[in-house]
């Protein structure tokens, strides 16, 4: 997405106190897609600090690790923490204060958080790349694949003291990579069972003013919508996460007070199915004057409940190809073709020779093994005719050793 063509905003910034306004603003960058991180600040104290200890939905909270991976001695920790990143000398330096002609010593979790930033700008870069069909990342995509494949440290699991661990981009690139990986965003608008419960009427407690109403009780009738999805997706592929997109979706959690921001819940999934939950309120009337009438909805009717949510899977048949190598080992020709194909190898020892096509997505497309080859130069040809034209990956593996080249099949 990216609001206002703007993506990412890093924050190695603090303030003490809780501002409304900020509050506000960090809630329209989330509602745009953009990810938000934030440094927790420093000290070595469980303190609360401004945009970091915000809905934690809503923003990716850092704090600094020392040289060795752990928790910074400084760094400060507490509720809401997400990831530790890099923060402290030997491993970040800048250019100095004064002068650029030299490098300063620096620490803290304002160097931590654009660490964080530039996993997320990888992240981006690739899936918003890689993906057809004006696939855009959600600031929920890269914020769950970061604390998931995160090294985890200190206590087992999620602590207020590491949060998720610390950051690990490679692993995070790995989990993604395609063809073996995708993400997907959903419902698509098919499949769909869902149900719309009147709850009753109730009083609820609204803490700041919402759509031209003052802050206090009023009369409420309570909504409860539900919906399962389908999951349209591959034979071949199989479920390894889940999680939804409160910036794509329309809905508030049970809390009383009232939160008005987005709060759908993931009540569980599996390989076919997601069910998903959320609230509404229509507000009625005044509590301290019941005769007093209003007609809003917190967020709204049951009918615009909107949900999304993100599925990472795995295909189980993909192959991955890896750069094509510039071994000269083996020669493919003619290269382009319409028909046919030779391979020509050198057996270094005796034993067996595979040929494998794939296409530029990694699909298996073909394959050719030899057992048992003789010692010297060898020669292969192969019938394409059946393959589709385009360009292909031919794996050639010897005795345990490999050799890739691309080919150009011609109608």
């Amino acid at each position: 997405m990216g609001g206002y063509g703007l993506h990412i905003m890093n924050n190695s910034w603090q303030r003490v106190s809780f501002l409304p306004i900020l509050r506000e603003q960090v809630e329209f960058a989330f509602k745009s897609g953009v990810v938000y991180t934030a440094g927790r600040g420093n000290g070595n104290v469980p303190q609360c600090s401004y945009p970091a200890c915000f809905d934690s939905t809503r923003l990716i909270a850092v704090t600094s690790s020392d040289s060795v991976g752990e928790k910074a001695f400084a760094a400060a920790f507490g509720y809401g923490l997400d990831l530790m990143a890099p923060g402290i000398i030997p491993l970040v330096t800048t250019t100095g204060i004064q002068s650029n002609s030299h490098y300063e010593s620096v620490f803290g979790s304002s160097f931590a958080t654009p660490h964080v930033s530039g996993a997320a700008a990888l992240i981006l870069s690739y899936l918003n790349s890689q993906n057809s069909g004006g696939f855009k990342t959600a600031p929920e995509d890269v914020e769950f694949l970061l604390e998931r494949y995160a090294d985890d440290k200190g206590a087992v699991g999620h602590d207020s003291i590491t949060g998720h661990g610390l950051v690990n981009v490679g692993k995070t690139m790995k989990m993604i990579e395609k063809p073996v990986y995708e993400l997907w965003h959903l419902p698509t608008g098919t499949h769909t069972i869902r149900a719309e419960t009147n709850l009753g009427s109730k009083t609820v407690l609204l803490t700041s003013p919402y759509q031209g109403l003052s802050a206090g009780y009023y009369n409420a009738v309570e909504y409860y919508v539900t919906a399962q999805y389908h999951h349209p997706i591959g034979a071949n592929d199989s479920v390894m996460n889940c999680w939804i997109r409160n910036s794509s979706s329309e809905g508030i959690s049970a809390a009383n007070p009232i939160d008005p921001y987005t709060h759908i819940k993931l009540d569980s999934y599996n390989q076919n199915y997601a069910y998903l939950s959320a609230y509404t309120y229509h507000l009625t009337s005044t509590a301290t004057f019941p005769s007093q009438s209003v007609n809003v909805w917190i967020p709204a009717p049951p009918s615009n409940i909107k949900f999304a949510y993100t599925l990472h899977t795995k295909d189980l048949l993909a192959t991955k190809i890896d750069p094509v190598s510039e071994d000269h080992s083996a020669i493919i020709y003619p290269n382009p073709t319409k028909s046919h194909i030779t391979v020509k190898c050198e057996l270094k020892s005796f034993g067996d020779i595979a040929i494998d096509l794939f296409d530029l997505t990694g699909k298996h497309i073909h394959q050719e093994f030899y057992a048992n080859q003789y010692v010297g130069e060898q020669m292969y040809t192969i019938d394409i005719q059946a393959i589709p034209s385009g360009i292909f990956v031919c794996r050639i593996q010897i005795n345990g050793s490999e050799v890739q080249k691309k080919i150009i099949k011609l109608n």
